[in-house]
């Protein structure tokens, strides 16, 4: 669209010009008067201009300051700055140099400084910034609390009106954390699982994620153990965990894990002590109470190992006991569990030999012991538990990634008829499909329409949704659909999630009324790690809040991938970031 030209403001020249016939004399005072008012009134705003860009230079300088951890720099530069004299963005600054240097009381005392004219409180202050005040506020509050304890219950409603009236320079997730913690101090377990919750689940690039999951955890560890333990396996793998934040994470971990999974309890602990060094905590209390559950003789002889601090734990006592009153040898589940646990350790001899006099007629001991490396898969076809369910599928899934199909299919083909439970049908259409493609292939089709109507979730039906997909796409046909149950279907953590998710987003991204399906569809691959297919989801994730009106999620995830990005890519991002500020 063409503009039209505007003259400018300081134009003078339409003014000096005569309209009509008046004496020269007017004419010729009228151009440097007026000349001169502009020049003057030019020179007035340049200095201004000056004047308000340098301050704004000094701010800008004050605030890279406190980023870079100097306040007392940051401080320096404002002493003097007009700004300081009325409640705005200088104060503000200033009320966080004083803070980030531990003194509450002068922190409050630049938030709260009477301004001639202006009401009181939080009125004074400018709506956009209202948000951040009251989170400086809490967290004032928070750093007097130990000379003043009646603080904690004024921060909190702080932090609280922080999270209702976000805005300019909010750290939302700084706040779910704090109030989580002050929700803990007070005992409040439904506040805590609530401001933890939301900050496990929807900031996961935080810097206090993994703090929100171990609170979070520990809250729910006993009425749901479950969650607790994935939540505390999700941190076992960060690789940037601190020490200290990991050796929790990993001690609740082992605490929720040991009464119902020895095994897997006496495998973190092994590792994580491994990776502790010197400092492994209550690790080695784990270890031994772990393998008291698992075999007597291993387990009577970690206990009596302990240091003396960590065997007055009462758990100790109670396990000796119950070595003292209970049988001598492992029951089949022991071996089995204990065998599991030495095969994730690196210990498959171990893991060999405790199987072996189980294979022949333990069908769930066959199915851990084909697993193992080195195992000749097919004389194990003619033992008995290979013709119970769990052997062969376990069995026949091994003999199928290792080329052998049609052995895989003589054992899988006679539990396709059966009343297979729902849990595992999935997997044996899957593992039955594939082996059927070579060794049966007029049965494949048929097992796989099977297998794509299977309700549900899991890593067979998102693969057998990804091969759909595929299929659809050389055909021409509706491939994003079927990317988008692969997608749905298949664990965070697969390979195939985060392209799947993409496909179909990118497919469905331009019909307005699927915007929030796409969002819901990126969401988790988004955030699940920075590989190149879980990037580009962030990045489509972004785009589509915008277009959503979610500005602050979409410029959180668009700051995300700035560090990541190359300088065409960085260069798109900062244009997207300043348009949502």
């Amino acid at each position: 669209m063409r503009t039209r030209a505007v003259a400018s403001p300081w134009d003078c020249g339409p003014l000096a010009r005569s309209r009509g016939r008046g004496p020269a004399i007017r004419r010729q005072w009228l151009m440097p008067a007026t000349a001169l008012c502009g020049v003057l009134l030019l020179l007035a705003l340049v200095a201004t201009a000056h004047a308000a860009q340098a301050e704004d230079g000094v701010l800008a300088a004050a605030q890279s300051a406190l980023a870079a951890g100097q306040p007392v720099q940051a401080l320096n530069l404002l002493t003097g700055h007009p700004g300081v004299a009325r409640p705005g963005l200088v104060r503000l600054v200033v009320s966080r140099a004083q803070l980030a240097l531990g003194r509450g009381d002068e922190a409050l005392a630049a938030l709260d400084a009477a301004v001639a004219g202006a009401p009181p409180g939080a009125e004074a202050w400018p709506p956009a910034l209202r948000g951040a005040v009251a989170q400086v506020r809490g967290e004032a509050l928070l750093a007097r609390a130990v000379q003043h304890p009646g603080d904690e219950s004024a921060a909190r409603q702080a932090l609280e009106n922080a999270l209702r009236q976000p805005g300019d320079g909010v750290a939302v997730d700084r706040c779910l954390d704090l109030l989580a913690e002050l929700a803990r101090r007070a005992g409040d377990g439904a506040l805590v699982e609530r401001y933890a919750g939301a900050l496990w689940g929807e900031w996961p690039r935080s810097a206090y994620h993994a703090h929100a999951g171990v609170l979070l955890a520990r809250q729910v560890a006993v009425a749901q153990p479950e969650r607790a333990r994935a939540i505390l396996a999700d941190l076992r793998v960060s690789a940037d965990l601190p020490a200290a934040l990991r050796l929790d994470a990993v001690e609740l971990l082992c605490r929720v894990l040991l009464p119902r999974r020895p095994g897997e309890c006496l495998v973190v602990a092994e590792q994580e002590t491994a990776r502790a060094g010197a400092e492994p905590g209550q690790l080695p209390l784990y270890r031994a109470l772990a393998l008291a559950a698992l075999d007597p003789d291993d387990g009577r002889a970690a206990l009596a190992a302990l240091t003396p601090a960590l065997a007055a734990d009462p758990a100790v006592a109670a396990a000796r006991a119950r070595l003292d009153g209970g049988a001598r040898t492992l029951t089949a589940a022991q071996r089995r569990e204990r065998a599991a646990a030495e095969a994730e350790l690196g210990h498959g001899e171990a893991a060999r030999g405790l199987l072996a006099p189980l294979i022949a007629e333990d069908a769930d001991a066959l199915a851990l012991f084909v697993q193992l490396p080195g195992t000749a898969l097919e004389p194990l076809a003619t033992l008995r538990s290979a013709r119970q369910l769990p052997g062969a599928l376990a069995l026949g899934r091994a003999l199928v990634l290792a080329g052998h199909a049609a052995p895989a299919w003589v054992l899988l083909q006679p539990h396709l008829g059966a009343a297979t439970p729902p849990a595992v049908r999935p997997t044996l259409l899957y593992w039955a499909e594939q082996a059927a493609r070579a060794a049966a292939p007029d049965q494949a089709a048929a097992l796989r329409t099977q297998l794509l109507a299977c309700p549900g979730t899991g890593e067979e039906i998102g693969l057998a949704w990804s091969d759909e997909a595929r299929r659809r796409e050389s055909a021409g046909g509706d491939a994003a659909t079927a990317w988008a149950r692969a997608a749905a279907a298949l664990p965070i953590v697969h390979p195939w999630q985060a392209p799947a998710a993409w496909r179909a987003a990118r497919a469905w991204s331009e019909q307005d009324d699927r915007l929030a399906e796409v969002r819901d569809l990126l969401q988790g691959p988004a955030w699940a790690g920075d590989d190149a297919d879980q990037l580009r989801c962030r990045f489509l994730l972004a785009q589509v809040l915008e277009r959503l009106g979610d500005r602050a999620g979409a410029r959180r995830a668009a700051a995300s991938l700035r560090e990541r990005a190359d300088p065409a890519q960085r260069e798109r991002l900062e244009r997207m970031i300043a348009r949502l500020q």
